[in-house]
């Protein structure tokens, strides 16, 4: 799973369409970290060439017994931060 979305760049670039991905996630049931790396598109992440930014997330997770695993609650997560609404999933 991943996301899309055009994203400015800290660096005033505009990549459209970047490719979003968690690349790390480690945590517990109180708190997760995650690492989120941005490729100028899909296609740069499968041929392994070096993302254009990466950020430092955390959030509290739901634990409940039918919550989504880690990784799916960190792409809603994400998704409910202002920088990646609307983006797309892939």
């Amino acid at each position: 799973m991943a996301l899309s979305k055009s994203l400015n760049l800290p660096t005033g670039i505009i990549v459209e369409s970047a490719y979003i991905r968690i690349g790390m996630i480690q945590g517990n049931k109180d708190s997760l970290s995650i690492i989120v790396d941005v490729y100028k598109d899909q296609q740069s992440y499968i041929d392994e060439k070096l993302g254009v930014d990466r950020k430092y997330y955390d959030f509290i997770p739901y634990t409940e017994e039918d919550s989504y695993n880690f990784i799916k609650q960190g792409y809603l997560y994400l998704k409910s931060l202002v920088e990646y609404q609307n983006s797309i999933d892939c």
